[in-house]
């Protein structure tokens, strides 16, 4: 019959560790390590040598050895694989105000980057059927708001610094937005890997997402981070919110992590992995886009109208 072959069933073959997964690994977390340190010391990207080229090659060669070497090293260069590699397209993206679909595109192309490496490396046939689960998932999701958290302060993005900050009264606005953003990541942390603790109408919305994407984005990115992150560019752009901006940037970070995440469900196809961070993606460009345009043409006008005051 048509569709139909008789015979003993062939076994999966194993892929193990990789060597080119380990030296893209290293790459990604050497490139983005170093990125991160001169955007901590100078403030921009900063111009790539020939000779700071070499020596990062070669450190990049050294670490890759490690994490193919030793398992222990492997262990932890994995998370702070993923997480330097979000915090960089973060850090890419929230910085690209001026030129934002330019951002946006470099903030993708970075964590697409690191999930392929973590997954060429890590997205073995053992893990694949989760008989070794990978170590660096929790520290993907919540180290990345981290470090952009002290670059922020140590560059000034936000207007204080952290001693000024500790120095002055608190305000009731920033201790809720601490509390709300403490909450929610602990609530990311709990439920990452962990479908049972979703209540019905999410699964239900989850359901209508698949019917109509193929494959659902990650709420984290679309209704969330990325959203956050087109209202970043228009506060910047209009110079509205200056003591809050910090708190839409950390939400914005949540789009990266999670992006970098997805790739380490290394039990999903890695093409199917591909599409849903596409997805999450554009449609957390567009609707932020959106409810910055609502935002931008019906409420502060309305708001002005009514109040005759600028938000602030």
């Amino acid at each position: 019959a048509r569709g139909y072959d008789f015979g003993w069933p062939s076994n999966l073959n194993v892929w193990a560790e990789s060597m080119p997964g380990a030296l893209a690994c290293g790459i990604v977390l050497v490139f983005c390590s170093w990125f991160y340190m001169v955007r901590l010391n100078t403030g921009g990207e900063g111009n790539v040598s020939i000779r700071t080229l070499s020596f990062l090659i070669f450190a990049s060669l050294l670490v890759s050895a490690g994490i193919f070497k030793f398992p222990v090293m492997a262990r932890i260069c994995g998370g702070l694989c993923g997480a330097a590699a979000a915090a960089e397209a973060a850090l890419s993206a929230l910085e690209s105000h001026k030129r934002p679909l330019l951002g946006a595109v470099k903030g993708l192309f970075i964590v697409t980057a690191g999930g392929l490496a973590i997954a060429a490396f890590y997205g073995t046939t053992m893990a694949a059927l989760r008989l070794t689960p990978f170590s660096g998932v929790k520290l993907t999701l919540l180290l990345p708001p981290l470090l952009v958290l002290v670059h922020d302060l140590r560059r000034k993005v936000h207007p204080e610094s952290l001693p000024e900050i500790i120095g002055r009264p608190a305000i009731w606005g920033e201790l809720f937005m601490i509390g709300i953003m403490m909450l929610a990541m602990l609530i990311m942390a709990l439920r990452s890997d962990n479908v049972s603790n979703v209540p019905a109408w999410e699964v239900a919305f989850r359901e209508f997402m698949e019917r109509a994407l193929l494959v659902r984005p990650r709420t984290k990115e679309f209704l969330i981070g990325y959203p956050a992150l087109a209202l970043y560019w228009y506060v910047v752009r209009k110079g509205y919110m200056p003591g809050y901006r910090e708190a839409v940037r950390i939400v914005s970070v949540l789009a990266f992590s999670s992006a970098v995440n997805t790739f380490c469900h290394f039990h999903t196809l890695l093409s199917l992995s591909i599409i849903r961070t596409l997805n999450g993606w554009w449609l957390g460009i567009l609707l932020g886009g959106t409810a910055v345009a609502i935002l931008n043409y019906v409420m502060i006008p309305l708001h002005k109208k009514l109040s005759g005051d600028i938000p602030n």
